[in-house]
Protein backbone atom coordinates (compact mmCIF):
# COMPACT_ATOMS: atom_id res chain seq x y z
CA UNK A 1 0.00 0.00 0.00
CA UNK A 2 0.92 3.46 -1.16
CA UNK A 3 0.63 4.52 2.57
CA UNK A 4 2.24 7.90 2.17
CA UNK A 5 -0.05 8.93 -1.20
CA UNK A 6 -3.25 9.21 1.40
CA UNK A 7 -4.32 12.81 2.12
CA UNK A 8 -6.81 13.56 5.43
CA UNK A 9 -10.51 13.29 3.51
CA UNK A 10 -11.72 17.39 4.16
CA UNK A 11 -9.17 17.70 1.11
CA UNK A 12 -10.73 15.39 -1.23
CA UNK A 13 -12.31 16.72 -4.12
CA UNK A 14 -16.32 17.14 -3.61
CA UNK A 15 -17.11 17.79 -7.32
CA UNK A 16 -18.13 13.84 -7.82
CA UNK A 17 -14.00 12.70 -8.99
CA UNK A 18 -14.10 9.66 -9.09
CA UNK A 19 -11.08 8.81 -5.76
CA UNK A 20 -9.77 6.18 -3.42
CA UNK A 21 -10.56 6.09 -0.09
CA UNK A 22 -9.67 4.70 3.04
CA UNK A 23 -12.11 4.21 5.94
CA UNK A 24 -11.39 4.34 9.72
CA UNK A 25 -11.66 0.33 10.01
CA UNK A 26 -9.16 0.19 6.91
CA UNK A 27 -11.06 -1.08 4.27
CA UNK A 28 -10.44 0.80 1.05
CA UNK A 29 -12.72 1.20 -1.63
CA UNK A 30 -11.20 2.02 -4.72
CA UNK A 31 -13.98 4.01 -6.29
CA UNK A 32 -15.65 6.68 -4.31
CA UNK A 33 -17.09 10.50 -4.90
CA UNK A 34 -18.73 13.08 -3.34
CA UNK A 35 -22.29 13.86 -4.28
CA UNK A 36 -25.14 15.89 -2.78
CA UNK A 37 -28.52 16.49 -4.63
CA UNK A 38 -30.87 18.23 -1.63
CA UNK A 39 -33.62 19.04 -4.38
CA UNK A 40 -35.27 16.01 -4.09
CA UNK A 41 -37.11 16.28 -7.13
CA UNK A 42 -36.03 13.53 -9.48
CA UNK A 43 -35.25 11.34 -6.70
CA UNK A 44 -35.31 11.62 -2.71
CA UNK A 45 -32.28 14.10 -1.38
CA UNK A 46 -28.95 12.61 -0.73
CA UNK A 47 -25.64 14.27 0.68
CA UNK A 48 -22.17 12.14 1.29
CA UNK A 49 -19.82 9.87 0.24
CA UNK A 50 -20.75 7.20 -2.21
CA UNK A 51 -19.56 3.76 -3.97
CA UNK A 52 -20.47 1.70 -6.58
CA UNK A 53 -22.30 -1.49 -6.28
CA UNK A 54 -21.67 -3.32 -8.97
CA UNK A 55 -23.72 -6.05 -11.19
CA UNK A 56 -22.38 -9.63 -12.42
CA UNK A 57 -21.28 -8.24 -15.56
CA UNK A 58 -18.97 -5.04 -14.60
CA UNK A 59 -21.65 -2.60 -14.59
CA UNK A 60 -22.62 -0.09 -11.94
CA UNK A 61 -26.30 -0.92 -10.50
CA UNK A 62 -26.13 1.88 -8.18
CA UNK A 63 -24.43 3.76 -5.70
CA UNK A 64 -24.46 3.01 -1.91
CA UNK A 65 -23.91 5.93 1.05
CA UNK A 66 -20.84 5.06 3.39
CA UNK A 67 -19.68 6.67 6.22
CA UNK A 68 -16.87 9.60 6.38
CA UNK A 69 -13.88 8.05 4.99
CA UNK A 70 -10.50 9.20 6.94
CA UNK A 71 -8.63 9.72 3.62
CA UNK A 72 -8.49 9.52 0.29
CA UNK A 73 -5.97 9.40 -2.94
CA UNK A 74 -6.19 9.85 -6.64
CA UNK A 75 -7.08 6.74 -8.51
CA UNK A 76 -3.92 4.71 -9.81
Amino acid sequence: MRELDWQPIKTAPKDATDIEVLMADGTVYERAHWACDLSGEEQPAYIGWFVPVMNADGTVNYMRGIKEPKAWRQIG
